[in-house]
This record gives C-alpha cells, structure tokens and sequence, in this order.
C-alpha cells in the first residue's frame, strides 16, 4: 500500500468515526440532565478509573499479542494510541471498525496481519464474555434483580455459557479460520489460532476489568445521587458493566444504542426513581463518550512526544 493510499484510507477511517460519533451525541436527550450539578471530586475519581479500564484494555492487548508469539513489540504509550483510535471505532454501527482499525493502524508498526487479526478479535470477545460473566454473577445475585424476568435472566446465563464455550481455542480458532477462507477464498495462515494462555489470561484480567470499570459507574452515581449508599456498590458495578457488554455484544448499532440503556434503566429501577435512573442513564452516556474522547487525546499526545519515534517490528 502506497502512502496515499494508506493516508486516505486513515482520512476516511477519522472521518467515519466522527460522523458515527457525532450522530451518537446528536441522540443524548440533554434536557434530561439540563442543571444537573456534579460533585466534582467524585466524578474526579469516576472519571480516572474509567481512563484506567481504557488503558487496561491497551495492557490486555498487548498480553494477547505476546502470547501469541509476537516479538519486539512497540512501545506501550504507541499500542495505547492506536487502541484509543479504534476504540472510537464502538460508536460505528456494526462493531467490526473497533477490531478492524486495530488491525489496519498496528500493521503498519511490522506486527504480524495474523496475529493482530487474532489477538483483536480475542481482545473483543474476551471483554464482553468475562465482564458479562462476571457482571451476571454481581446482578443474578442479588435480591433486587427480581424486576428482571426469570425468562431473562436464564436467556443471560445461557448467552454467557454460550459465549465461554465458544473461547475455546479449538472452536474459536476454527471459526476464525473458516471465515477467513470464506473471505478471503484461500487457506487460512497457521499464525490465525489463540491458544489456552491467550485465553485464559486475558479472561482473567477481564474479569478484574469488570470491577475497575463498573466501579467509575459507581463513583459517577455518587457524584450525581446524593445518599447513594456503598451498599448498592456491587449491584452497580454489575448493572453498568452487564449493560455495557451486552452493548458491546449487540452488532449494527454505535456502543449498543438502545440495549445498553434499556439494561441500564431496568436494573438502576430497581434501587432509584425512575427520573432519577433516567437521569442516571443519560448522564452516563454522555459522560462515557467524554471520557473516550479524553482518552483519545491523552493517548496520542504521549505518543508524539519528542524523541520517542516509534520503532520498527519484526512479525
């Protein structure tokens, strides 16, 4: 690929995800949280550890692609600019832009097409089955989940039984493989395979994941509900991180539109007003998009400092 080529095809990417994100701010009903009033040292802290999960996923990433076999691999503060790129990419309908632009941007580093195609699309499914998992243990378990259907809550625990059994390397890797051969209508490289590791140690550090990011939720809800007890501090984490993943889970639409705060108002329902859950979710949204925003920003200004070129890679 020529440098024009791969200039425009960056234009074009920056482009789409402007658009998409541009569109999912146009949705937000601001009158809904018009006067509101933060306390902004807690939203202080929502807003570190939510940046904190973001960087986490940069980490596990990175741990996939190692275990995988990749060598001489770039510099974190570059992987984290590339990541927060496509990362962007949630607010495109359809999903495939997140994994997809990682793939596109680190290739150019030397890291190998295969193993990015693997470790991205890992790095992805394993985010949304252990903070699913995770997220269904906090909820399912707890009392007040009884607003939820029984129907539906066994729909989850499938949905999530489902999604682990398909991490397995054996059945994800002949996934993987069959739909590059659809695709691309040859044999699939022997790099395109996970392995146990990759799997079980990314599902691990998800799962940790699932508490940092549902704990920013529970800091922004204390800085917008006054009296909001630390007892509801695990029905939180687990109701802002089940509506999360299975946002991220839903294809077509940006971030989940719709699912992630139709879960969101079911479940915070059940412990605050509804005005108040509205409040919650709306606010939520906005604030999380920021947040990507800020990441965004942060991410490729530590990657242009002076003196620290980026170096090269072997696959």
């Amino acid at each position: 690929m020529t440098g024009f080529h791969r200039t425009l095809l960056n234009f074009l990417l920056i482009a789409l995800i402007v658009a998409s994100f541009a569109l999912y701010l146009s949705d937000i009903d601001y009158s809904r949280i018009k006067g509101i009033e933060p306390s902004w040292p807690w939203l202080t802290a929502a807003s570190l550890i939510a940046l904190a999960f973001r960087y986490m996923g940069v980490f596990v990433w990175r741990r996939i692609l190692l275990d995988l076999g990749a060598k001489e691999m770039p510099r974190f503060r570059t992987l984290s600019s590339i990541y927060a790129k496509a990362w962007m990419g949630r607010y495109v309908p359809g999903k495939i832009t997140w994994i997809a632009a990682k793939i596109y941007l680190a290739s150019s580093l030397g890291i190998s097409k295969s193993r990015l195609a693997v470790a991205s699309t890992l790095e992805a499914v394993v985010q949304i089955v252990a903070i699913t998992t995770v997220s269904l243990l906090l909820v399912g378990l707890d009392v007040r989940t009884r607003v939820v259907l029984p129907e539906v809550k066994i729909l989850l625990v499938l949905l999530a039984g489902i999604m682990i059994v398909l991490l397995h390397p054996r059945i994800f890797n002949g996934i993987l493989q069959f739909t590059y051969r659809t695709l691309a209508r040859k044999a699939a490289h022997p790099e395109l395979q996970s392995n146990k590791k990759a799997v079980y140690s990314s599902f691990i550090l998800y799962s940790i994941g699932a508490f940092v990011s549902g704990a920013s939720y529970f800091f922004l809800t204390l800085s917008l509900v006054e009296g909001t007890s630390w007892e509801l501090f695990f029905y939180i984490v687990g109701a802002y991180s089940l509506a999360g993943a299975l946002g991220m889970a839903v294809p077509l639409l940006p971030s989940g539109l719709g699912v992630r705060d139709g879960v969101q108002l079911v479940l915070l329902s059940a412990v605050f007003p509804k005005e108040i859950s509205l409040i919650l979710v709306v606010y939520s949204r906005l604030w999380s998009s920021l947040i990507d925003v800020l990441f965004y920003v942060i991410a490729n200004m530590l990657d242009r400092r002076p003196n620290q070129a980026r170096p090269s890679t072997q696959p």
